[in-house]
């Protein structure tokens, strides 16, 4: 036996149940889109983006060894430093 007030509420909830999710979709546009703000561009100077140069291979004997050895350790080295500095101008920018 359905009360009146049972008969309320199968009234109710057929009214409500499509109305909801069409206010759910309409309240998703009620946001004003956020404005973009200019960002200043860093640039990044050219020598630090220029590629590592090797120092040439030369190696006649054994001897010539140590000396390309420690050659090489300084192109590494001036490479990592760049490297190095392109992090550090990175991690001002995006902190």
């Amino acid at each position: 036996m359905i009360t009146c007030f049972n008969s309320y509420i199968l009234h109710l909830a057929r009214i409500v149940v499509p109305v909801v999710p069409c206010l759910m979709m309409l309240s998703g546009c009620s946001e004003t889109v956020p404005e973009l703000l200019p960002c200043p561009q860093m640039i990044i100077p050219e020598y630090l983006l220029a590629p590592c140069e090797l120092p040439d291979y030369q190696i006649r004997t054994w001897g010539d060894f140590p000396y390309f050895t420690s050659r090489l350790q300084l192109a590494i080295n001036k490479c990592n430093s760049d490297k190095e500095a392109l992090r550090s101008l990175l991690l001002l920018q995006h902190p």
